[in-house]
Parts: C-alpha cells; sequence; structure tokens
C-alpha cells in the first residue's frame, strides 16, 4: 500500500490496540443516545457495551432515553442530570464511568457533578470525546465554540483519563489536558457484515455509483452532495436515511430534472451490507466539525467502496487512509474528486483494493480490547 501524504493538519496514523489481560468491572456508561435511536455515538456505545459484557464485565447504559428531552433541529436538552442524586448513591457500586461527550445538559452537568465527589468516594472517570460542537445558524458559533472549549476543559479537570477516536482529535483534545493521559481508540467495523465478496462490480460504460448513507440534515452535507453530483451522467448518487432535509432534496432533484439521483429514504440494518455492495464509492460531505469520526466511511470501505469526505477532524483521518478529502462546503471540489474516480477506473480499482485492506485493521473487538485495558486500569 503506497504512503499517504500528510492533509494538512490531519495526520493519519493509528495505534493498534494490545490485548491485555482481563479482570471481571462493573461499569457505568452515560451517553446521550443509545440504541434503539439510530446515530454513530448511539452504535459505538452499543457495540461497546455489547463487547465489554461479553467478556464478562457488568455494564450500565444511561442515555437521555432514560429522562424527558427537548430537541429542535440539532439543539438538545435532556433532564437526564436530575436523576444524578440517585445515582450518585450507587456510584460505589462501579469501578468506572464512562461519560461519553460532548452532549449539552448530560455529559457536562454529569462531569461537574463527578468533579463534586471527593475522589476517594467516587469510580474512576474517564470521559470519550466523539466530536465539536458546532451547530447552526452561523450567529451561534461563539456561543459553541465557548461551550466546547469549556467542555473540554472540564473533562480534563475530572476525568482520570480521556479517550478519542483519531490523532486529530487528541490533537484538539491536548490542549486542555496532558498529552499522555488522552488516548486514541478508534471505532471498527463488523467483517462479518461489511466485506467485498459480494460486490456487484460497475459494468463497462456504466457511472460511478456514489452512496450517501446518513442523516439527511444540514451538517451531514447531502444538499452538497447532490450539488456536486446532480446532471452529471458519469455519476450516479443514492441518497440513503432520513430527515428534515429529505422533501426539499426531493424537490430540488425533481425540480432539476436529475435522472441520475436516486432518493431512496431509510434503510434497515440487514440491507446496508447490499447497500454498500452495489456502490463505488461512499461519500461523507459534512459541513460541520459536529460530524464524529465517520463509521459509515469504515463499512464503506471494507465493502470494496473508496472513501471521500472533507476535511473535518475524525473525517480527514479515515478518509485520507485510501481515499479522498476535499475541502468543506466545495461541491466543485467534490464533484472533481469523484469525476476522476469515474474517469480513471485504474486508480478507482488500487483505492478500493487498499480501502479493504486498511478497513481490515480496523474492528470491534480491538476497540473493545482497548477499551478494557483503559478502564480496567
Amino acid at each position: 500500500m503506497r504512503p499517504r501524504k500528510s492533509l494538512g493538519n490531519c495526520e493519519t496514523r493509528f495505534r493498534l490496540p494490545s490485548q491485555g489481560n482481563r479482570v471481571t468491572m462493573r461499569a457505568l456508561i452515560i451517553v446521550s443516545e443509545a440504541p434503539p435511536v439510530q446515530s454513530g455515538v448511539a452504535k459505538s456505545v452499543e457495540e461497546l457495551a455489547t463487547g465489554l459484557r461479553a467478556r464478562g464485565h457488568d455494564v450500565e447504559v444511561v442515555s437521555s432515553a432514560d429522562a424527558p428531552s427537548f430537541r429542535r433541529d440539532e439543539f438538545r436538552l435532556s433532564l437526564l442530570a436530575v436523576k444524578f442524586p440517585g445515582l450518585a448513591k450507587r456510584l460505589r457500586q462501579f469501578d468506572v464511568v464512562n461519560v461519553h461527550g460532548p452532549s449539552p445538559s448530560i455529559s457536562d452537568l454529569h462531569l461537574a457533578l463527578l468533579r463534586l465527589i471527593p475522589r476517594s468516594k467516587r469510580p474512576r472517570v474517564v470521559y470519550t470525546h466523539h466530536f465539536t460542537m458546532d451547530l447552526s445558524p452561523p450567529w451561534t458559533n461563539p456561543l459553541t465554540q465557548l461551550y466546547d472549549r469549556a467542555h473540554r476543559w472540564l473533562a480534563s479537570w475530572t476525568a482520570d483519563r480521556v479517550i478519542v477516536t483519531t490523532d486529530s482529535y487528541r490533537e484538539l483534545v491536548s490542549a486542555y489536558t496532558e498529552r499522555a493521559n488522552v488516548h486514541v481508540v478508534p471505532w471498527g467495523v463488523d467483517h462479518r457484515r461489511f466485506h467485498a465478496r459480494n460486490r456487484i462490480e460497475r459494468s463497462p460504460g456504466e457511472p460511478l455509483r456514489v452512496l450517501y448513507l446518513g442523516q439527511l440534515r444540514q451538517y451531514k452535507g447531502p444538499d452538497i452532495a447532490l450539488a456536486a453530483i446532480g446532471g452529471q451522467q458519469d455519476l450516479f448518487l443514492t441518497l440513503a436515511g432520513g430527515g428534515p432535509m429529505a422533501d426539499g432534496l426531493e424537490s430540488t432533484a425533481a425540480a432539476e430534472g436529475w435522472n441520475n439521483v436516486a432518493i431512496v429514504g431509510r434503510v434497515s440494518d440487514a440491507e446496508l451490507p447490499a447497500l454498500f455492495a452495489s456502490h463505488d464509492v461512499v461519500v461523507l460531505p459534512s459541513t460541520t466539525a459536529k460530524e464524529a469520526f465517520g463509521i459509515v466511511l469504515l463499512e464503506g470501505m471494507a465493502s470494496g467502496c473508496v472513501p471521500v469526505a472533507t476535511d473535518l477532524p475524525g473525517l480527514c483521518d479515515i478518509a485520507g487512509l485510501s481515499g479522498t478529502v476535499v475541502p468543506v462546503e466545495d461541491p466543485q471540489a467534490l464533484q472533481a474528486a469523484l469525476l476522476e474516480y469515474a474517469n480513471n477506473p485504474i486508480r478507482w480499482a488500487e483505492q478500493s483494493v487498499e480501502s479493504i485492506e486498511v478497513a481490515s485493521k480496523f474492528d470491534w473487538s480491538r476497540t473493545v480490547d482497548e477499551y478494557e485495558a483503559l478502564l480496567e486500569w
């Protein structure tokens, strides 16, 4: 596999997790979203909790589903913290508390409340940092930036250890805590489900098949994908997912008369392997740093898709390993990158093989192994 050059400030380096001695522990995970919610955060916590339980550990997950909450577009508030007094009475039952964030009114308040408990009377605290707060509209940026910095400082002040998913996030978080205290543990992929053995190869003369899979929300950039691909006869776009932008995207495609776009709506978990197998590129044109690791990129790579994503923390680490990273909110650059693959099948084939090889190094069992060692220390 040929080496990849550094992409701006984003370094594409990963350390593979190591095996360690396993000791049964009692762990509490506090997170904003957990199944049946469908999101990257919920998916990663589900894999983590399931994997730890399979190793004999006692894991309890507390999420926003356990308390009333309010949501408007990307803004969410939860009353989960009001249950903390009852939870605090049970803290001695746990060996470690793993708080996932940032999540306003959940991760911040629980970290602050844990900090109020003397260290000798509370379990170990490990904080997992998923993404950077970056909400719309633009006038909120100073507030979200202030919140994000305060949250990272609170996490470094409270947590005994901090976990991030990529090196670019380690650089961001290390500005607020000791670098040695920040550990990189990437998420994984289920290779039993996502693999290239069942790929449906593209026929000669057929357009490059591009898959967008995710929520149809502004920060995910489905409109960027549509603007880049709509009307380009060498490209075909499948938009899979649901969300508030669905109707608008359908209206735009219909008004423009684009026949190279399919908006298929939400797909079931069982349908995902076949969906990846019938596409050549998986694209994630997210527009803000709220986008996290991009598990969908890994699942596509394991299936033989080449990843194309925007130059944001987390995404650039993954896509840069075997695919292409493009500037944020630049449909022309995205279009050019995709047309390069459409017109250069040899390059696409080489990077498809590289993507499969890279994805083979990311596995949920390795993620759980590393978490197990960091939570047990």
